[in-house]
């Protein structure tokens, strides 16, 4: 065994860590809008399913055949996932939808921060 043979492993962590740090300076960070805009709609899209789901689960229990269609639709969504990540589909939503969610963040911060106001 080479004296020098610990210090190969160390040599290589190093050169990694450094080339991830290089790749991180790389990556483009969103902005607090873009991370604003994108949480908002997730949680718009999330609250549309579970309501989707809820009305679904209501419709099953009078209509037990029903429960086909959500598995159906549940499907269908995993499917057309698949696909966009498949292609590297950058997915966004219309500039209305953007604009309505830009103006409900704002208004909803201006009063949040009218309440902190008041409250001090």
């Amino acid at each position: 065994m080479n004296g020098t043979d610990w210090k190969q492993p160390i040599a290589r962590s190093r050169t990694f860590l450094e080339e991830c740090w290089a790749e991180l300076r790389k990556v483009h960070w969103p902005t607090f809008e873009e991370t604003r805009a994108a949480t908002i709609a997730v949680i718009i899209g999330v609250s549309a399913l579970r309501l989707a789901g809820f009305a679904g689960t209501i419709v099953t229990l009078n209509y037990p055949s029903a429960v086909f269609i959500q598995y159906l639709l549940i499907g269908g969504t995993l499917l057309a996932g698949g696909y966009a990540i498949s292609k590297g589909l950058i997915i966004e939503p219309p500039a209305h939808a953007t604009r309505l969610m830009n103006a409900i963040s704002e208004w909803y911060l201006r009063r949040i921060g009218a309440t902190a106001g008041q409250t001090s």
